[in-house]
């Protein structure tokens, strides 16, 4: 076969460079083989939209290649460079079917106008922001994965797609490398190569240096015996990703990690894991087990999934090397059948999927893990049509019946630091796709939810967004998402490599789903408030008298003795309000001994609480607006005065006390009672001037 035209990229313009492709991933701490399976599924569901099945199937394949006739179709000094170097002929393909393939324009010139389709996407552009609001890809970046699974950065795709209501092959062979690494092998070509380059067939169109795809079926099927791989049949549209040259043993080296050189003689300092949990993760050390692994670790939610079918949504079939991994049941033979922890991940998903799209009391039909509890997210104030977000799972379970053998999911899910096992808590969120996207066993995600019974059970919640849930129209929601799918602000919040969700600038609505989930989840899980005079009481009493309620000033300061200001800035300068003491009563209340007094030119004042939350501390009014839940705290609604009656609170709205007295100049003793909904949340007292937001928090 003769060699492939070729183009490669030159350096200057704005252009993306090799370099800048490879390092686009934002991801360095996850194993390259866990990205791949993460962005070769994603692409394969985008694909898979719109098309009238009842699943999508990815096949994963390896195998060795003829990598003496597959150099050949490079030119020669491409040729010569590959054909010295000690690479391993290992491959891996990612081949989907009952997709639409790879469609759209051949060509990397498309008009600023036009709509890009999967075949530019993939092939030629970086950084193009994905048009479906219900795809799984944002940026464009995650595709770099591809190349840097390959040791020299070389990627086959091929695909069968609908062209003119038929269906038409296409293949195109991409290089992105390094252009600045000393290994670099386009530059051999080409001194001012960028790090990218494509091999095809030759543009016919007069002056054009465009390379196109090869959509000659023989040639096609001479590319593909080099890897003893088929064609797609003759009716089949899909998309196939192969990727030459991979080091097995390079991919799996970051799985586990490494023993620091500090070990004592029985093994125990520097090491994370055991010698013998080390040896019993065979998983780790094979190539295809961890394949099968991650399949099930980030699609659990969709692989063979037929319950899904009752919810109008389709279903993933996964195989590796011809081998699919079912679902149906908890069967030893984990090279067929999930492992029982990906299993329950699976269960909780469908139930919290099924609420958050409306199927009430939705149960598995084959449900292995009963007890599953639902509870609603609320967040007020961002969506039409009610304050229901999404559904958080949840689900209590021994650990032995989803450990395995000694290996518990925290290996499967690379949690090995102390810090990471603390917990027995671990939360899992997706949107559409289906996908994972993290799990979650410390940070803001769980660190309020109770750790109950950790040595002998696990806590796992699911949490699914209402994704097609409208955004509202209103002053505190970013323009360009107002009216606006929920899905699709979901969407703009995750990276390159979609393991997190970050609010954009401005936007709050994440930081309230993690108080939030942990709310509903508490609702589940959490014990009884501990009774008065507990030690929990006693150290929250102890830690409010020295830390939180200071001294107060105006408008929430703190640390001096300052009194409510007047227009214009004037001070009252005999105002005291001092904190005494603190204690919790039998009901739950807390009460808070004062002394205060009054001058007569201010005749009275309000004392108001702040909370803190997101680091800043936030009246009731801003709680209601930036917060959306209710406020944590609030004065009781009897509060006693000093007994000579010469002082009077009266409460005049739910986070508002009115102090007054007959009896001006005099310091006065008081005690006042606040009730707590929440005790995660820290809270100050401010005092007001009584024309001061006065109503605020009613």
């Amino acid at each position: 076969m003769p060699e492939l035209h070729y183009k490669i990229l030159e350096s200057g313009g704005s252009i993306f460079h090799g370099s800048t492709i490879l390092k686009s991933m934002q991801n360095d701490s996850v194993p390259p083989i866990d990205l791949l399976v993460r962005e070769a599924i994603q692409n394969s569901n985008d694909a898979a939209i719109g098309i009238g099945e009842k699943y999508y199937s990815v096949s994963f394949n390896t195998g060795s290649f003829d990598a003496c006739s597959f150099n050949a179709l490079f030119p020669q000094n491409i040729r010569n460079e590959l054909n010295s170097r000690n690479l391993h002929n290992n491959f891996i393909e990612i081949r989907d079917t009952k997709t639409c393939g790879l469609s759209g324009g051949m060509t990397a010139k498309i008009k600023s106008k036009e709509k890009h389709g999967h075949f530019a996407k993939l092939v030629y552009d970086c950084g193009i922001e994905q048009e479906e609001e219900t795809s799984g890809g944002s940026w464009g970046f995650g595709k770099s994965v591809y190349y840097r699974t390959s040791a020299v950065g070389i990627v086959i795709f091929y695909s069968r797609t609908e062209v003119n209501e038929k269906l038409e092959s296409r293949l195109i062979i991409t290089l992105v490398e390094n252009e600045r690494d000393e290994k670099s092998i386009l530059d051999k070509e080409n001194p001012y190569a960028a790090g990218k380059a494509w091999f095809g067939d030759e543009d016919p169109t007069p002056g054009s240096d465009e390379v196109l795809p090869i959509v000659d079926e023989a040639q096609i099927a001479q590319i593909l015996s080099f890897f003893n791989l088929p064609a797609f049949g003759k009716d089949e549209a899909g998309t196939s990703v192969i990727i030459p040259y991979i080091n097995k043993q390079e991919l799996l080296s970051s799985i586990l990690p490494k023993d620091t050189e500090d070990a004592d003689e029985d093994g125990n300092i520097g090491r994370l894991i055991s010698a013998d949990n080390r040896a019993s993760y065979t998983w780790a050390n094979d190539f295809e087990e961890y394949l099968r692994l991650c399949i099930q670790k980030w699609y659990a939610p969709k692989l063979q999934n037929t319950d899904l079918l009752s919810l109008k949504a389709k279903f993933l079939k996964a195989s590796v090397n011809g081998t699919t991994l079912r679902s149906d049941n908890l069967a030893a033979d984990y090279k067929a059948h999930m492992r029982p922890f990906f299993r329950a991940v699976q269960e909780l998903y469908t139930v919290a999927y099924a609420a958050a799209s409306g199927y009430d009391n939705f149960k598995p039909k084959k449900s292995t893990f009963p007890g599953i509890t639902t509870r609603p997210v609320v967040v007020r104030n961002y969506c039409d049509g009610g304050e229901k977000i999404g559904y958080v799972a949840i689900l209590k379970i021994q650990k032995q019946a989803i450990d395995q053998g000694g290996t518990d999911p925290y290996a499967f899910l690379r949690k090995f630091t102390p810090a990471e096992r603390k917990s027995s808590v671990i939360f899992m969120y997706t949107r559409e796709p289906g996908m994972v996207i993290d799990y979650v066993t410390s940070g803001d995600w769980v660190s309020g939810i109770p750790n109950e019974d950790s040595d002998d059970h696990y806590l796992l919640a699911f949490f699914v967004p209402g994704t097609e849930k409208k955004m509202k129209n209103a002053s505190h929601i970013l323009p360009k998402f107002r009216g606006e799918r929920l899905g699709k602000y979901l969407k703009s919040c995750e990276v390159s490599d979609h393991m997190a969700w970050k609010d954009r600038d401005g936007m709050w609505l994440v930081e309230r789903l993690k108080a939030n989930v942990q709310r509903a989840v508490k609702e589940v899980v959490a014990p009884q408030p501990p009774s008065a005079g507990s030690d929990d009481n006693c150290k929250l009493a102890v830690s409010l008298g020295r830390t939180l309620l200071s001294n107060l000033s105006k408008k929430g300061g703190t640390g001096s003795q300052t009194p409510p200001g007047e227009p214009g800035g004037k001070l009252y300068k005999d105002f005291v309000f001092k904190i005494n003491s603190t204690r919790f009563l039998p009901g739950g209340e807390m009460a808070i001994a004062f002394e205060t007094s009054i001058p007569s030119s201010l005749k009275s004042f309000i004392i108001s609480i702040n909370v803190e939350a997101e680091n800043r501390w936030l009246s009731p009014q801003k709680w209601e607006k930036n917060i959306g839940i209710t406020f944590p705290f609030a004065f009781s609604n009897q509060q006693p005065g000093e007994p000579n009656s010469k002082l009077s609170l009266t409460r005049v709205a739910k986070t508002h006390l009115q102090v007054t007295t007959a009896a001006y100049g005099e310091l006065h003793k008081g005690e006042l009672l606040i009730s707590a909904t929440d005790r995660k949340y820290r809270f100050k007292l401010v005092t007001l001037k009584e024309t001061e937001d006065k109503n605020d928090g009613k």
